[in-house]
């Protein structure tokens, strides 16, 4: 299976939110959140003059256990609107594979190689239409495993 965000360039949105001074303009590149700064500049070594540049958004991981133990959340309106600008949707996207990559993955699976192998040796025997019907039902069940497989993921992602 194919990784998607190693060591391969990918479309950058960026979003700029008006009404939130300190993360104004942000993007999010390989599920981390940049946002412009004037700090961000002069740790990224840009030209002199520049003025803004690129940092990351830093979450509160370094507060003692009891701190978000006894956290009540956000409870008015704009306080979840800015922290879901801040940090971005606690949503962890999985991308479903296509049918074409876990069909490749099964076809080189050593017993259904093995059965190809076996297919084409039956195909030197007299009873050759025998070995091509079965090489097609071989290919037919191969491909149901990914369909299955699919909508299994689908149903077992809870939708949250």
């Amino acid at each position: 299976m194919k990784r998607v965000h190693s060591q391969r360039t990918q479309p950058l949105r960026l979003l700029v939110v008006l009404w939130l001074a300190p993360y104004a303009a942000t993007f999010t590149f390989q599920h981390a959140t940049f946002f412009a700064s004037e700090a961000g500049a002069a740790a990224s070594n840009a030209k002199k003059g520049a003025g803004v540049g690129w940092q990351r958004v830093a979450y509160p991981t370094d507060s003692p256990l009891s701190a978000y133990l006894n956290s009540g959340g956000y409870w008015a309106p704009d306080q979840v609107e800015a922290a879901a600008a801040r940090w971005g949707s606690n949503a962890v996207e999985i991308p479903m594979p296509l049918f074409w990559d876990l069909m490749a993955e099964h076809a080189v699976a050593p017993m259904f190689v093995f059965q190809m192998v076996c297919v084409g040796l039956w195909c030197l025997d007299e009873y050759w239409y025998y070995s091509i019907f079965t090489l097609v039902m071989l290919v037919f069940f191969e491909a149901t495993v990914p369909v299955t497989n699919r909508n299994y993921r689908n149903e077992a992602m809870p939708p949250f």
